[in-house]
């Protein structure tokens, strides 16, 4: 686990996110220092619970209390099989919300996962 925060955002305009890197990108070319900033963005609430279930919420706790675990140690502290431990750590993985090492260890990945949720504008009655 390092020390960096990723930021999850939900209903996010795409305009902000590409702002944002806008922003990092000129301060660099000014030899600015920037703190490295980490996201991920879904479309809506049923997307974020789709790849985020209780299951893979569970895991990324048990990673973070235990440190790196090889998947059958993680599929025998949770109770599931191997195989779906496996499934579960691949997606997560491709989110970016954990890591494999050398030896196939997976660990957390960030110190904090920050949640961050737009609600649809109300609409005029």
């Amino acid at each position: 686990m390092n020390d960096a925060i990723l930021h999850i955002h939900v209903a996010e305009p795409i305009a902000n996110s590409l702002a944002k890197a806008a922003e990092t990108m000129y301060a660099l070319e000014r030899g600015e220092t920037v703190t490295p900033w980490f996201s991920i963005g879904f479309a809506d609430m049923s997307h974020l619970l789709a790849i985020l279930t209780p299951q893979r919420w569970q895991l990324i706790s048990l990673l973070r209390e235990q440190g790196p675990l090889a998947i059958p140690e993680l599929a025998r502290l949770i109770g599931s099989e191997t195989t779906q431990i496996a499934q579960d750590t691949q997606t997560l993985m491709a989110w970016h919300l954990l890591d494999q090492d050398e030896d196939s260890r997976i660990s957390a990945s960030y110190s904090e996962l920050v949640l961050d949720v737009k609600f649809p504008s109300a609409r005029a009655t």
